[in-house]
């Protein structure tokens, strides 16, 4: 006998306009969770069902059986990119500024201003 697809436990309410919401939806299609989306207009006022669930009014909102996490999940994940973001820059420094070594800061490594980065300003 063939199992019944089963309900998605988890609901993105969303807008495909919203660059924050689409990083969710890569994450769940990643992660291979099935879920169902409801699509928040955003231009126009929430109504009184979505500030409900999610006071801001702001998307993305994924709701997972009865818990509701609202878009302070996001800033969790920017700490994180932010924090991913620093060891790249470490571990690009240590490697690109041995190759730097006596170069000055201007084009081309030189020590003093080109015309056109005076012009530039």
């Amino acid at each position: 006998m063939a199992k019944e697809p089963t309900k998605p436990l988890v609901t993105l309410y969303t807008n495909h306009g919203c660059p924050w919401a689409h990083r969710v939806r890569i994450t769940l299609r990643a992660l291979n969770l099935p879920y169902s989306e409801i699509i928040i207009p955003l231009d126009r006022p929430r109504e009184l069902w979505y500030l409900e669930i999610n006071p801001r009014g702001l998307v993305p909102t994924i709701k997972i059986s009865n818990g509701i996490l609202k878009d302070e999940i996001m800033s969790a994940e920017g700490e994180e990119q932010e924090r991913k973001g620093e060891e790249l820059v470490t571990a690009l420094e240590k490697e690109v500024e041995p190759l730097l070594e006596g170069d000055g800061p201007f084009s081309g490594g030189s020590k003093d201003l080109a015309l056109a980065e005076v012009r530039c300003g």
